[in-house]
C-alpha cells in the first residue's frame, strides 16, 4: 500500500510538472482536442520527433515529421482544427502550426516576419478563435553575430495559411533585451 502512495505522488508530481509553462515535453504525452474527436501524440522515431494526429471518430492517423526539439509546449485551438506547437531551433524558438483543411493536415513553421539575420524568441502568445498573435523577441545582427538592434515584435499569424500579419515592434535597449525571458523557455 505505501509503495502504491509513493507511486501516486510521484505520478501527481510528474503530471504537474508537464503541465507548467517552460517544461520539455517528452516524447509519448499525448494532447487531447477540446471536442475531444482527436488526439496528437509527440513521438520519437530513431531521435527524430513526429506529431501522431489521431481522428479517433474515423481512426485515421496522420504522422508529420517535427524536425525542430526539444518541443515546450503543445495547444490545440478552440475549435480543435489547429495545433500550436512552441519549439527550440538554433539562435531561439519557433511556432509550429498543425492545421486541419478538410482532411489533410498542413505544417506551417513561424518565426518571425524579420528577413534580416536574426535571432527570434518566442516570448509568449495569444491563442483566439481565429488564429493566433505571437510575441517575439527579436535580436538583429551583423554577420559577425554582434546585435545592433533589439525589439519585441507582436503580429498574427493566420492558421489556415501560415501567413502573418500585423507585425507591431516596440524597440528595447540592450539592458532590457537581456532581461526578456521566454514562458516556455525552461531555461
Amino acid at each position: 500500500m505505501k509503495s502504491k502512495v509513493i507511486y501516486l505522488l510521484i505520478f501527481f508530481a510528474w503530471q504537474l510538472c508537464s503541465l507548467a509553462q517552460g517544461s520539455i515535453i517528452l516524447p509519448g504525452k499525448s494532447f487531447l482536442s477540446p471536442d475531444k474527436s482527436k488526439t496528437v501524440k509527440l513521438l520519437d522515431y530513431d531521435r527524430v520527433y513526429h506529431y501522431v494526429i489521431t481522428d479517433k471518430n474515423t481512426g485515421k492517423v496522420c504522422v508529420l515529421e517535427n524536425l525542430y526539439n526539444p518541443v515546450f509546449a503543445i495547444v490545440w485551438s478552440a475549435d480543435s482544427r489547429s495545433i500550436y506547437v512552441v519549439e527550440h531551433v538554433a539562435k531561439g524558438s519557433l511556432v509550429q502550426i498543425l492545421h486541419l483543411t478538410g482532411d489533410h493536415w498542413n505544417q506551417y513553421s513561424i518565426g518571425d516576419p524579420e528577413p534580416r539575420f536574426h535571432d527570434s524568441t518566442i516570448l509568449d502568445w495569444r491563442i483566439k478563435p481565429t488564429g493566433i498573435t505571437i510575441i517575439s523577441k527579436i535580436t538583429l545582427e551583423k554577420e559577425n553575430e554582434r546585435i545592433y538592434e533589439c525589439y519585441v515584435g507582436t503580429f498574427d499569424v493566420d492558421p489556415s495559411t501560415g501567413k502573418t500579419s500585423n507585425l507591431r515592434k516596440k524597440h528595447l535597449n540592450f539592458e532590457n533585451c537581456l532581461q526578456l525571458e521566454s514562458k516556455f523557455d525552461p531555461n
